[in-house]
């Protein structure tokens, strides 16, 4: 109540009374818009994206091994490179 009298509406309460909406979830979900699923509205080829093995289809075996081969092959790169501000342990 104000020092006036009058009733006042807590922060963060509606200003009207009666029945309210039920509130909606946040983002485009909450909005009822439709959502994008995958790899759309890119402007370009993303080239720059590792997929796990297990989102591989296929000999998902073969893309194991690849993406060891490749973290072996990145740390031996990191060893040899004068410029990483850090060293890996051994």
């Amino acid at each position: 109540m104000s020092r006036h009298g009058e009733s006042r509406p807590l922060a963060g309460q509606p200003l009207t009374h009666g029945p309210q909406p039920a509130p909606r979830a946040p983002g485009p979900e909450g909005a009822g818009l439709p959502l994008e699923a995958g790899d759309t509205g890119l402007l370009h080829t993303a080239d720059d994206v590792r997929r796990s093995p297990y989102q591989q289809v296929g000999d998902r075996h073969a893309a194991f091994r690849r993406y060891l081969d490749w973290e072996i092959a990145l740390s031996r790169q990191i060893d040899r490179d004068d410029t990483v501000a850090f060293k890996l342990l051994p």
